[in-house]
């Protein structure tokens, strides 16, 4: 037990000087390294906008409520159902991945666009919901059910830039909270 305490005793040591070590060293500047590679970082802000670095663009591909397939109804977060949900895209875009298409290629041009959605925030989701619990009903249930799961979508870059869904795409489904797995 005595040699068991001072091997970690040790150890600790050893831990908080490495520490001290690193602290004290001098840590390179990330935004000298990223101007050195030509990307000039933005500066702090707190502006309530999307900031996008001078050379670079955006655009939104896809967002809550989207359809993911051509039968798919309008969007209308007021008038929201279970079914319209489970063919829209879902809530909250938690992990995002890209596989390319065709499979086992290295195309960079078009793929498929798989995105989690982990959980969904209610008190956003329902704008008339005064936040009770006792006040949810069957209906809201189930459409945050159908906003949980999974997307995939076959997306491509389009000719003029940027990047588009394929609607009428085989690929493109739902998983919800209640897709039989």
């Amino acid at each position: 037990i005595l040699q068991g305490y001072l091997s970690r005793r040790t150890l600790l040591k050893g831990t908080l000087a490495s520490l001290a070590l690193a602290y004290a060293s001098p840590l390179p500047a990330p935004a000298a390294e990223a101007e050195e590679a030509g990307f000039t970082p933005l500066p702090h802000s707190d502006a309530d906008q999307l900031l996008v670095p001078e050379g670079y663009e955006y655009n939104v591909v896809i967002r809550w409520g989207d359809p993911v397939s051509a039968d798919t109804g309008v969007f209308d977060p007021a008038a929201q159902r279970p079914a319209m949900q489970a063919g829209q895209f879902g809530y909250n875009a938690d992990f995002v991945g890209f596989l390319p298409l065709p499979y086992d290629s290295r195309n960079s041009d078009r793929g498929l666009l798989v995105v989690n959605h982990e959980y969904t925030n209610p008190e956003l989701m329902f704008a008339d919901w005064d936040g009770k619990l006792d006040s949810k009903t069957r209906a809201m249930v189930g459409i945050e059910l159908a906003a949980h799961g999974l997307s995939v979508i076959e997306v491509q870059r389009r000719a003029r830039g940027g990047w588009g869904v394929v609607t009428n795409s085989p690929y493109n489904r739902r998983l919800t909270g209640e897709s039989a797995i």
